[in-house]
């Protein structure tokens, strides 16, 4: 039977959490008397379960009662008041004082426990001491004062000179000898546990020096024993339950003891908390007393702190999950308010104006906003507020600047610009939704195209083109029907219709992309197994750029990277590291714009810190020129010599130079190989230099370890006129493997083909990918022949680009027409039906289309401009026409950035450019006279 609970009276009110209780409803299983109690804890509250702590006192309780009948630690009164279990005990009145806790839980490490045995002496035979010394008939200690060690000046001084007798029995003046002390005197487990006694006490003593009384710190008691317990762990010999009374007493008996004093500190209104303070005797009471309120005051901040943080947490698991898309019901300021934690908005609104109520309309404001940023930054960004939601859609609509919407997103202020991409295209796709599903479209009025243009401005750039595209478009064509003389359908697919045709670039004027990997994967899926790795002479050429963006589990700082990057290329004996350069007028600018940009990030040196996110800061290019030259500047410096005596051949490549690292009479020297040197940009062109420099330094074989497909075609172009074994080292983990690289006369038409079918510079056709272009190819072999020719000059013939119009059709699916503007008369023709008329009902879909003559002519030519770049690698310096001259496919914009030329020719006929006109006025014209009441149009219920 358990123990009857006695109910006892409270001797000071009790605060537990939030809800007061009765004096006689609370029921203290430790209560004892004549001591201050301080608060009630119910067992409700204690941390884990009330089990697990009843279990805690049981153990306890059963160590105290088995103690001896007149022991002072048996307390047995108390234990009588603990019960077995919890069954029928409310756990809400009953729990313990504080006061009671700490008195029934103190000096545990003095009770005896009767189940442990006693140790059994270990008898050690007595060793035999050397001849050399002779008998020592006194201990190893100093004969003054009886310590083998003391410590002076901050200086630990050992005994190092004892007295040795030639025989035990003679009283004779001893031989003074040099000696040091015997381990093997010291080798038991309590001598060890003793010495790291010393050792922590020594530590704690050297912190009272420094902090209290040099410093004239006031710290507490429980610090200096937390540094010592510390202390003990670390040697290994931990005890955790010692007691700060021991420490102080201690103390007081030291030197130290005399240039420090103590005071206990009682803060009423913290219960029976006491500070034990240790402070400098140089400083008064008062100061040392008023420092103690300091701490008292900064655990009262920890306790509030846990306490909002613990609210905010429990508000965001009871919240809804935002809808998504979200309403603008949903992102009422009024609904934020709603949900936001109360004692969180008082706590910031006494600290604002020093009281629970606003002042005014502007506190509530600011309050509002202060709470959300909280609130999201307590859950790691998992609660999605309005006024993130609300502020970040708005930077995006009035600057549509990326970078100000991260800045502002890292202060915490706004959700990242990838969920306001999100947002906008799902607001996009729900309102389009719902306009097909009220029938809002119909056959009779040409209304709906100007809804539809209205309501697509809520998405994205790239979204609004193309909507605006779909509705003009139709009702031109449309409109070109009904003309006096009405245009031709054949004549009209000679142009391109578009600023930018839709199967070659994006309605925002990029380059069409394509899966590159897809033709590695087809053309790798024959190959049987995986090559074996060379394992002598062998040249190992890693491509930077793609291993700087691998790299994960990066040290703190730039220096300590470019050592973990020569770690990783040491091993394999002779590398050649070659980044990327970045010139001006370059034809892969326009794809870095598309790809994003970072702030620039001032590299000092080696000892500069990484930012969070590195591969936010690859995106720039000015922070790669800086890593570049930093890895330079590491690898040639003497922390590299270690490492470098590894390999035997490192070379760098930076900003178009190579450099030899070497280790000559344990210093590090660089040099640089003009041989190298190259005003080619990219590393995949660069390779076939490398590769050529192999073979003059007698390499039989040569590794090329890169994730980019554009190096196999190349390498494949190159393999038979190159006096190597040449590798390929792809993918990563399980599907990483080796691939014996040889090339054949058909690998010049591939990288013809690779090229024009889409890569970084060049755009690939909507909708072909790689594979089926390759296949068609293959099948059809009279035109390896003009892939082979690109290239050959910088300027293409007018025979080429008839051979290359005509694969353009086979592409298409039209192997017998050899004219693209023939095959989109009839897709055309397919799309609108038999009677070859244009209605509003007419799926126009014009990135099925092929472009026209005048968007292909311009696409060759860059596609030629590339390949003939690729079939120049070899050579470290070649001359080539700037990007941007007539006949290479591109033109500078006026900010000086290079775009591709879309189309040689007019977009549109001149009969139908004034219906366009027309048709934007008339559109701009209804939007302003007849504004759009969007409840009418999105509203559920049917006409």
């Amino acid at each position: 039977m358990p123990p009857k609970l006695q109910k006892r009276k409270l001797d000071s009110p009790a605060d537990t959490g939030g809800k007061s209780k009765r004096s006689s409803d609370i029921v203290c299983i430790l209560h004892a008397r004549d001591i201050q109690h301080g608060d009630f804890t119910p067992l409700s509250i204690v941390r884990g379960t009330p089990e697990e702590k009843l279990q805690q006192l049981t153990d306890i309780r059963e160590r105290r009662l088995q103690q001896d009948e007149d022991s002072p630690y048996r307390y047995e009164d108390i234990c009588s008041q603990i019960p077995n279990n919890l069954d029928g005990i409310d756990v809400e009145v009953t729990g313990f004082h504080r006061g009671c806790y700490q008195n029934f839980t103190k000096n545990l490490d003095r009770l005896k426990n009767n189940n442990q045995e006693e140790p059994k002496p270990i008898h050690r035979s007595p060793r035999k001491l050397s001849g050399t010394f002779g008998v020592e008939k006194f201990p190893l200690t100093c004969i003054f004062c009886e310590k083998l060690e003391c410590k002076l000046k901050r200086k630990t001084e050992r005994c190092t000179t004892f007295a040795v007798y030639k025989d035990k029995n003679s009283l004779l003046e001893p031989t003074w000898k040099q000696r040091e002390p015997n381990p093997r005197a010291n080798d038991t487990d309590e001598d060890r546990r003793e010495a790291s006694r010393e050792m922590a006490f020594t530590v704690v003593v050297d912190y009272i020096q420094e902090h209290v009384i040099r410093e004239k710190e006031v710290v507490e008691l429980s610090a200096l024993r937390s540094i010592y317990v510390s202390d003990l762990e670390k040697a290994g010999f931990p005890n955790p339950q010692y007691r700060g009374e021991k420490l102080k007493a201690r103390l007081e008996h030291h030197v130290v003891g005399e240039s420090i004093n103590f005071t206990k500190v009682n803060l009423g209104d913290r219960g029976c908390i006491c500070y034990n303070l240790v402070y400098s005797a140089d400083k008064s009471v008062a100061d040392a007393i008023a420092h103690g309120y300091k701490l008292g005051s900064v655990d009262k901040y920890k306790d509030v702190a846990l306490y909002l943080r613990t609210l905010i947490r429990q508000a965001f698991m009871q919240s809804h999950p935002l809808p998504w898309p979200p309403t603008a019901d949903d992102l009422d300021i009024n609904v934020a308010n709603e949900v936001l934690p109360s004692e969180l908005t008082n706590f910031l609104n006494f600290v604002l104006s020093g009281s629970s109520e606003p002042e005014c309309e502007k506190t509530t404001r600011i309050v509002s906003s202060i709470c959300q940023d909280i609130c999201r930054a307590t859950t790691n960004g998992e609660w999605k507020l309005p006024k993130h939601i609300l502020l970040c859609t708005t930077i995006r609509h009035l600057y549509r600047s990326k970078q100000l919407t991260t800045i502002i997103s890292r202060l915490g202020h706004c959700e990242t610009y990838d969920f306001g991409l999100e947002l906008e295209t799902a607001v996009a796709k729900a309102l389009d939704e719902r306009i097909y599903s009220s029938s809002l479209l119909n056959d009779r009025s040409l209304k709906p195209w100007r809804q539809t243009k209205a309501s697509s401005s809520l998405a994205h750039k790239e979204r609004s083109f193309s909507t605006e595209s779909k509705a003009i478009l139709p009702l031109c064509f449309l409109k070109s029907q009904f003309l006096e003389e009405p245009v031709d359908l054949d004549e009209l697919m000679t142009y391109s219709l578009t600023p930018v045709p839709h199967s070659l670039g994006t309605p925002d004027g990029f380059l069409n992309k394509t899966n590159k990997a897809t033709i590695l994967h087809f053309l790798t899926d024959d190959y049987d197994g995986d090559a074996l790795y060379p394992s002598e002479k062998c040249l190992y050429i890693q491509d930077g750029n793609a291993l700087f963006h691998a790299l994960t589990q990066l040290p703190p700082t730039f220096g300590e990277i470019c050592l973990q990057m020569l770690d990783q290329m040491v091993a394999k004996k002779d590398f050649i590291f070659s980044t990327d350069s970045y010139h001006e007028n370059s034809i892969k600018s326009q794809e870095r714009i598309r790809r994003g940009s970072s702030p620039k990030y001032i590299v000092d040196g080696p000892a500069t810190r990484k930012p969070a996110e590195f591969k936010l800061f690859l995106s720039n290019d000015a922070n790669k020129v800086q890593l570049y030259r930093l890895l330079l500047r590491v690898w040639g410096s003497s922390v590299a010599a270690s490492r470098l005596e590894k390999c035997d051949r490192g070379i760098l490549v930076v900003e178009g130079k190579a450099y030899q690292c070497e280790l000559l009479n344990g210093d590090v020297t660089t040099h640089e190989l003009h041989e190298l040197t190259s005003n080619q940009e990219e590393t995949d062109t660069r390779v076939i230099l490398y590769l050529k420099y192999a073979v003059r330094m007698g390499y039989e074989s040569a590794v090329v370890r890169t994730p980019d497909t554009d190096i196999l075609c190349i390498l494949m172009h190159y393999a038979p006129s190159l006096d190597v074994n040449i590798y390929l080292d792809i993918g990563t983990g399980k599907n990483r493997k080796l691939i014996n690289v040889r090339g054949g006369e058909y690998c010049t038409a591939l990288l013809g083909l690779y090229v024009f079918t889409g890569e970084d510079a060049t755009s690939a056709f909507k909708g072909k990918g790689k594979v089926g272009p390759l296949k068609k190819l293959q099948k059809h072999q009279k035109y390896q022949r003009s892939f082979s020719k690109l290239g050959m000059e910088w300027t293409l013939d007018g025979e080429t680009m008839n051979e290359l119009g005509a694969f353009t059709c086979l592409m298409y699916g039209y192997p017998r027409e050899i004219s693209v503007n023939m095959v989109r008369s009839i897709i055309l023709g397919k799309m609108i039906g038999g009677n070859e008329r244009l209605t509003i009902k007419s799926k126009v879909e014009l990135s099925r289309l092929p472009p026209c003559r005048d968007n292909l002519v311009p696409h060759m030519q860059r596609v030629n401009h590339r390949v003939a770049s690729y079939k120049r690698a070899d050579q470290a310096v070649f001359w080539r026409p700037y990007p941007f001259e007539p006949g290479q496919g591109r033109e500078r914009n006026d900010d000086g950035l290079l775009e591709p030329v879309w189309s040689c020719g007019p977009v549109l006929p001149t009969s139908l450019i004034d219906k366009v006109e027309s048709t934007v006025d008339e559109e701009e014209d209804d939007e302003e006279d007849s504004p759009i009441d969007f409840d009418e149009a999105f509203s559920d219920e049917e006409e």
